[in-house]
């Protein structure tokens, strides 16, 4: 300690740092501190118990430097006061820690005594916790300070500025979740990530980048949510502590497109492709989900064609349901129907119901399953009329007649038409018994041309 008058807060007292590692007798000057200097980067200044740096002369007339030990720190006590001073390795700076003034309040709520020049005798524990000041007032009579940090004799590390040895936080080796694949659209099951020990203080994870439709929660480390954009994200996870201390894990989530179904109606065939008209027989087809995701159930239309190609525009012959489907998930279907009562060539086929999300509507439709009809009328269709979702279509030149069953679902009694009227179209209009129009409404059921 040396005595020196500055504009400082230290007015008359300097702290000086000196090596003897290379050689004891010629010690190497570090530093000399001649006034308070806080660095905010320092974790001791940061929890200091005042860091507001004391007016000018506050400290004067110091007397007496005590060490801690084997930490690179001394205790200087003055009249008016005291402070710690620490060499920071870091910074190759000496650096004040903390200090109170006589008269204040320290971190312990006790007030700061007076100190005169007569507390010459001092003394610290063995371990270094406590530093002993006698007073002048009388025999017996010591004051007693408790240091926030003290290292004995025997301790091996040397902790940084201010506080207890520096930890950081660190993570399992091996604890990393590992890659994880996603798909858009799809919600994910909900991935915990694992927790760090170690650190300075409470810890803090953060996950980043962030992926499109995903939430990660800090405090339960749990990642969780729906991903709207496909692409490929290298994650870094990471620990903080207080001090600003890190860990990180890294692992990559994929994500890939949507998985959608696709619906197809294949391999119609009829049990008999030879038929009298009027006979009986039975239409087959299977229902195939062609996409990478599953369907939901829907509706199955049959339809009779005059070629080939089986569109929704062809007469309809009937329904059935389909069940939802997995992806490559098939369903077979089938349905009782009668041949046309007019000879001629018929195709038989089906098409399904778009689904939610389906991948292609465009191939929805089978292909025609050719029935050959012989015998009966020609030029006309006889055949009962069947009525879809309340509607009966007629190809042009077609005819159908009217069953009990559909007189007296619709009471088309009460509008004069009975069981075996005949509809016909002909040049683009139906006609029933007196009524004619391009389509006839009778009582919720729609009679139309194609």
């Amino acid at each position: 300690v040396a005595g020196s008058h500055t504009q400082n807060s230290v007015s008359d007292t300097a702290v000086a740092a000196f090596d003897i590692s290379a050689d004891p007798s010629n010690p190497a000057h570090l530093d000399t501190l001649t006034g308070f200097y806080f660095h905010k980067t320092d974790r001791g200044t940061l929890n200091a118990w005042n860091h507001l740096q004391p007016r000018p002369g506050t400290f004067r007339n110091c007397f007496k430097p005590m060490a801690h030990g084997k930490l690179a720190a001394v205790d200087v006590f003055c009249p008016n006061g005291y402070y710690a001073v620490q060499w920071n390795p870091g910074a190759s700076a000496l650096e004040v820690t903390d200090f109170a003034v006589s008269g204040t309040h320290d971190r312990f709520g006790n007030t700061v005594p007076t100190l005169w020049h007569g507390y010459r005798q001092m003394a610290q524990a063995p371990d270094g916790a406590h530093a002993y000041l006698t007073d002048r007032q009388g025999p017996g009579a010591i004051h007693v300070f408790e240091r926030a940090v003290a290292l004995s004799a025997e301790d091996e590390t040397v902790p940084p500025s201010g506080g207890a040895a520096d930890t950081s936080p660190s993570f399992v080796p091996g604890s990393a979740p590992g890659d994880q694949d996603y798909t858009v659209d799809t919600p994910i099951d909900a991935l915990t990530l694992p927790a760090a020990t170690g650190g300075d203080g409470p810890l803090t994870y953060s996950l980043t980048p962030g992926v499109p439709g995903l939430s990660f929660n800090t405090t339960s480390r749990r990642l969780s949510g729906t991903p709207t954009t496909a692409g490929t994200y290298d994650m870094t996870y990471r620990a903080r502590d207080a001090d600003g201390d890190t860990d990180n894990l890294t692992f990559t989530i994929a994500v890939t497109g949507s998985a959608d179904p696709d619906l197809v109606v294949e391999s119609p065939s009829v049990s008999n492709d030879t038929l009298t008209a009027g006979a009986s027989f039975t239409l087959r087809a299977t229902v195939r989900n062609r996409g990478d995701g599953p369907s939901a159930a829907t509706t199955l239309r049959y339809y009779r064609s005059t070629n080939a190609t089986i569109s929704t525009s062809d007469t309809a012959v009937g329904t059935d349901a389909v069940s939802a489907l997995p992806a490559s998930g098939t369903g077979s279907v089938s349905i009782e129907l009668t041949a046309p009562t007019s000879a001629g060539a018929y195709h038989y086929g089906a098409c399904v119901d778009s689904v939610t999300q389906e991948s292609d509507t465009s191939n929805n439709c089978s292909s025609g399953a050719r029935v050959s009809v012989t015998g009966g009328e020609s030029g006309g269709d006889d055949g009962d009329c069947v009525e879809v979702n309340d509607v009966i279509e007629l190809g042009e030149g077609e005819r159908c007649t009217l069953t009990q069953a559909l007189v007296d679902k619709y009471s088309l009694n009460r509008v004069s038409v009975n069981a075996g009227d005949t509809a016909t179209c002909s040049g683009g209009r139906v006609s029933l018994r007196f009524f004619s129009g391009t389509s006839i409404q009778l009582n919720g059921l729609t009679m139309r041309c194609r």
